[in-house]
């Protein structure tokens, strides 16, 4: 419910937060989430913890297609917009698969953990390493 309403919220977001702070920011409290309900201990905690991770993350979907519809060639967009859906659906998959494997190896605490801390060590090195444009860009056209 959170995503869909950072969704819905994407242009009053991008008038307040930089885009960065919008892709990077929803990535990181989405990190920040996934630690804290490996430590949930009731559901009400649970629950907080998954909708503070939609909090930022669904305006990055409307972001991440404005980006790539600035810096691509209108030529080729169809072939970009399909190649992106689908490396995005497969790697989703193959997410899944390896957390599944994982926590039937270890426990389910210390994949939430793990996954939590790798996507936030992405998130920070992301947002100080590779900015994200603030203007509409000409890259390609």
């Amino acid at each position: 419910m959170a995503a869909t309403l950072s969704a819905l919220s994407f242009a009053t977001l991008t008038r307040w937060l930089s885009r960065s702070a919008m892709y990077y920011g929803g990535l990181l409290l989405t990190a920040v989430s996934i630690l804290l309900c490996a430590m949930a201990t009731t559901p009400i905690a649970l629950m907080i913890s998954v909708t503070l991770s939609g909090l930022l993350l669904g305006a990055g979907n409307p972001l991440e297609q404005t980006l790539l519809q600035e810096a691509t060639p209108s030529r080729i967009a169809g072939q970009v917009f399909t190649a992106q859906t689908a490396t995005s659906y497969a790697a989703g998959l193959l997410g899944l698969l390896v957390a599944g494997i994982a926590t039937e190896l270890t426990s389910a605490n210390l994949v939430l953990i793990l996954s939590g801390s790798l996507l936030a060590i992405t998130a920070v090195i992301g947002w100080c390493f590779m900015p994200l444009i603030d203007q509409k860009s000409t890259i390609g056209r």
